[in-house]
């Protein structure tokens, strides 16, 4: 089953789709705009120029067109999270500068989207247990990654989406049910970066959201993955409730609350999917940057490429 995205399928107006957040990044040479200093893809926000709650009349004032929406590229910044909170919902001085600005860069932006989904090509083939995931680039070779999955029907569940910077970054979005996790693998430059989001959807935990961090995916999520939550191999299963045996409870990051049987088995399905997939993602870098060959030294995340001996004789 191959795809390719075309540019119908990318709302060039929506800030959370990864080709319009990659496009705005690149534009403004991966900046915030309040502060002008580099932010990471991945930490960056799409600030609002003018905020959503301001009212229409307003609008006047700036001399904007009749056509101009608030959601568009031409009231969209990228910030980073401080000088996104600090903003908040307030109108700055010189804002009229901040809209000629992202006017200035919409049809760039616009440009750069079109040539990151002409750039992008990617298939997902289904073998038995086997999940290939392969991505074409016409600048560099192909390159395939093999996704060891339990389950013949995940490709039903997952969503892949993929963005460019330096170099590729795959965000993996899966529901089930009552529960939602949104993913970020690590990159080729960088493996400590990857990251997720949990998000709850039942009525006793609505919309609770929780991030984990590169570490926190290793040693809480991948810790005991396959494994019952009887056999307590699972460090995010705390206990079970000794009133209710259908109640367990569950802690992830520094939050502790009960999950229903039902809903922690969607969270272990989901869990282990995932788990598979970075793990396997995390074996495929260190393959391909060869590190195993290498001796780690005593730098983090660096490896020894040769030694060199002292001489007592003369050099």
């Amino acid at each position: 089953m191959g795809r390719k995205l075309n540019n119908n399928q990318v709302d060039f107006n929506d800030k959370s789709n990864p080709f319009v957040r990659q496009a705005i990044w690149e534009c403004h040479n991966g900046l915030c705009f309040y502060t002008q200093k580099p932010v990471a893809l991945m930490d960056m926000q799409i600030d609002h120029i003018l905020p959503e709650s301001i009212k229409r009349e307003k609008l006047e004032e700036y001399g904007l067109d009749q056509d101009f929406t608030l959601n568009s590229l031409e009231n969209y910044v990228p910030s980073c999270r401080w000088a996104n909170r600090e903003k908040s919902n307030i109108v700055l001085p010189h804002t009229d500068l901040a809209l000629k600005t992202a006017k200035r860069l919409a049809p760039e932006i616009r440009r750069k989207i079109n040539i990151l989904i002409q750039n992008i090509d990617f298939e997902l083939v289904n073998q038995q247990s086997n999940l290939t995931f392969q991505v074409a680039d016409k600048k560099r070779k192909n390159y395939t990654m093999n996704l060891r999955m339990k389950k013949k029907n995940l490709m039903k569940n997952i969503t892949y989406m993929i963005t460019k910077s330096l170099d590729y970054i795959l965000h993996i979005t899966t529901e089930k049910k009552t529960v939602l996790l949104s993913a970020f693998l690590p990159r080729f430059s960088d493996s400590g970066k990857g990251s997720c989001l949990i998000v709850f959807k039942t009525l006793r935990i609505r919309n609770c959201a929780i991030t984990l961090g590169h570490e926190e995916i290793l040693d809480i999520l991948c810790s005991g993955r396959n494994t019952s939550p009887d056999l307590n191999l699972r460090k995010f299963i705390v206990c079970q409730d000794h009133h209710n045996q259908n109640i367990y409870y569950v802690q992830l990051g520094n939050v502790r609350f009960p999950l229903e049987s039902e809903t922690l088995q969607v969270l272990l399905e989901i869990v282990d999917d995932f788990a598979n997939i970075y793990l396997n993602y995390l074996i495929d870098i260190d393959k391909h940057s060869a590190s195993q060959l290498f001796q780690p030294s005593n730098y983090k995340n660096g490896f020894r490429l040769f030694k060199v001996k002292k001489d007592c004789g003369t050099c």
